[in-house]
This record gives structure tokens, C-alpha cells and sequence, in this order.
């Protein structure tokens, strides 16, 4: 069964697969799944960057407003340790 290519980070991995997640400026997860290599991540930085556009910035609690030219230097891809 193939996967739809926008959720290829929703597919199960192998119990010892290194799975890894993007943490907010705020510190917290910005998907309830994880995504299964680093280059996953750095691809949905850039789309959930681009989703704020329109706003010109985002909103953290921690820190107020962060201009978009440095929101991805503000986002965190972690590693998980393995199930």
C-alpha cells in the first residue's frame, strides 16, 4: 500500500528506525506524528514556515513576535530514541 506523498511521515517505520520530530520556539511538537528522517522535517519546516505568510510573523509565547526570515532558525528537529 502506497502512502500519499504529503503523508510519507505518518507511515509506520521499524521498531529501530530513529524517528524525529520539530519542536516549536516554544518547545512544543508541531506534528502528533513523527517523521522519519531529518529531511522530512526540514520539508515541513518550510511548508508550516510559509503558512504564515499572509500574518508576516509568528506568535510565541516565549519570545512574542518572530519575523519569518528567522522562524526556521527558531524551529528544532529532535531525534527520538527508539521504541
Amino acid at each position: 500500500m502506497k502512502t500519499h506523498p504529503k503523508k510519507q511521515h505518518h507511515a509506520a517505520a521499524p521498531a529501530d528506525t530513529v524517528l524525529y520530530t520539530v519542536l516549536s520556539p516554544d518547545g512544543l511538537p508541531l506534528t502528533p506524528d513523527p517523521f522519519t528522517s531529518p529531511a522530512q522535517a526540514r520539508a515541513f519546516i518550510r511548508r508550516w514556515c510559509r503558512s504564515y505568510r499572509q500574518q508576516g510573523y509568528y506568535s510565541s509565547v516565549d519570545t512574542g513576535r518572530i519575523p519569518l526570515d528567522i522562524l526556521p532558525r527558531c524551529l528544532e528537529i529532535v531525534a527520538l530514541p527508539p521504541a
